[in-house]
């Protein structure tokens, strides 16, 4: 059997406009995400293209166990995920990004809003959904 080919169209939209994009999750794997698209987005609007709006989500603060193996520093403890993160970024890059400090909730928020919705979160049942 020929296996089958998958192609990714890049909507028109997302040469043209800012990216909205929702990012659940700003732990281990979201905050290196996060870190990601910070870099990506002052690449392509350094060749001109409008670039991302990111809104992260994460209801947890920083603990002692996340220094290390999170970005995350000793200063950090205590602060929101989010928040925090989306700061160091918006500080960095010049951005005007959004930290929501509270875990993503379907009913109080709306996927549809976005273009892309990227999921980093360690609990299986949420990217089940």
């Amino acid at each position: 059997m020929k296996p089958t080919m998958f192609k990714f169209y890049t909507p028109a939209n997302w040469l043209e406009n800012r990216v909205k994009i929702a990012l659940i999750g700003v732990g281990g794997t979201g905050s290196e995400v996060l870190t990601s698209l910070a870099r990506i987005d002052y690449a392509i609007r350094e060749l001109g293209h409008a670039g991302f709006h990111v809104t992260a989500w994460d209801g947890d603060q920083v603990e002692r166990p996340n220094i290390g193996r999170q970005a995350f520093y000793p200063s950090d403890l205590g602060h929101n995920k989010a928040v925090l993160t989306i700061q160091r970024i918006n500080y960095l890059y010049g951005q005007d990004w959004i930290g929501i400090p509270e875990m993503f909730s379907i009913e109080c928020n709306k996927p549809e809003y976005f273009d892309l919705v990227i999921t980093c979160v360690d609990v299986a049942q949420f990217r089940a959904i």
